[in-house]
């Protein structure tokens, strides 16, 4: 249980680390271009992950 415990800390921690990181490349890649902002691939790469990482959660733990 503990293991489990840990391991969703974790898995927390890393995912609202790689919500932050994409938000600050979006505001980045905005501020950067103006209107005509184009979104950089890692930044598109970022944003499916977490799309996966947020079904995966919801699959695992529906409310």
């Amino acid at each position: 249980m503990l293991n489990l415990l840990r391991f969703s800390a974790i898995f927390h921690y890393k995912s609202t680390f790689l919500m932050r990181n994409t938000a600050k490349r979006l505001h980045k890649s905005v501020k950067n271009k103006g209107r005509n902002a184009k979104l950089h691939k890692s930044v598109i790469d970022d944003i499916c992950i977490e799309s996966i990482l947020r079904l995966q959660r919801i699959r695992e733990y529906p409310h």
